[in-house]
């Protein structure tokens, strides 16, 4: 079905973000995004930035879609909203906005 296409597709992209995002967020200095090097650190603080914001994106257009629910009161019944918030859940750098995130779907 389509639905379950949709559901397949998303875990794995939630799983590529996983990877992706994985990690903590390191600490930057201000004064390291203005020296114009750009290090690999750099680059990959950047990949992690605009991957969470795209991410965050996701998010809101299935809050919007009522697809993604704020199910904390029902992990009997497994879920794309339970899926997903358990994916980011475990990816480290999303871990500070996930409650943000969650407040936006009980609107």
């Amino acid at each position: 079905s389509l639905e379950q296409e949709f559901l397949d597709i998303w875990i794995s992209m939630l799983g590529i973000m996983t990877h992706l995002l994985g990690d903590d967020a390191a600490p930057m200095e201000e004064d390291d995004y203005d020296d114009g090097i750009m290090t690999r650190e750099k680059l990959f603080r950047v990949t992690q930035e605009l991957g969470s914001e795209h991410l965050r994106n996701a998010i809101m257009v299935l809050i919007a879609m009522n697809v993604l629910v704020n199910d904390e009161d029902d992990e009997a019944q497994p879920s794309i909203s339970s899926a997903t918030w358990a994916a980011i859940g475990s990816i480290g750098y999303c871990r500070p906005l996930i409650d943000e995130w969650k407040s936006t779907a009980q609107c």
